[in-house]
């Protein structure tokens, strides 16, 4: 059994598609749908992690630089440096920026599709 789909609303380009054809590219079509979406969901996701840990490293440091003017004990001043450069080393380590680049080109390539 066929059915007649007319793609891009366009008369002259009608075609007849099987009926299981048209079932599984319906279920492709949910397959790269979900893909699409997760990718979007995590693409935003990871660019809240990369901004959150950049900022809290960022904070850390000024906070630091801010005590270490204050306060005499080099300690307190160690410490929250040593953090504040685990933090941003965490931050490198886990690679966000790259991670983002790819979710957005998976993102882009479906929506292009």
């Amino acid at each position: 059994m066929s059915a007649p789909i007319c793609l891009m609303n366009e008369h002259h380009s009608t075609m007849v598609i099987e009926l299981e054809s048209l079932h599984r590219l319906d279920g492709l079509y949910s397959f790269y749908h979900k893909q699409w979406w997760c990718r979007r969901e995590m693409f935003h996701h990871l660019k809240g992690c990369n901004a959150f840990f950049n900022g809290l490293a960022l904070l850390t440091m000024a906070v630091s630089v801010v005590v270490a003017s204050v306060w005499k004990d080099s300690f307190v001043v160690v410490g929250m440096t040593s953090f504040a450069t685990l933090v941003k080393g965490w931050n490198d380590f886990k690679n966000y920026s790259f991670k983002m680049d790819m979710c957005k080109f998976a993102y882009t390539t479906y929506e292009k599709t």
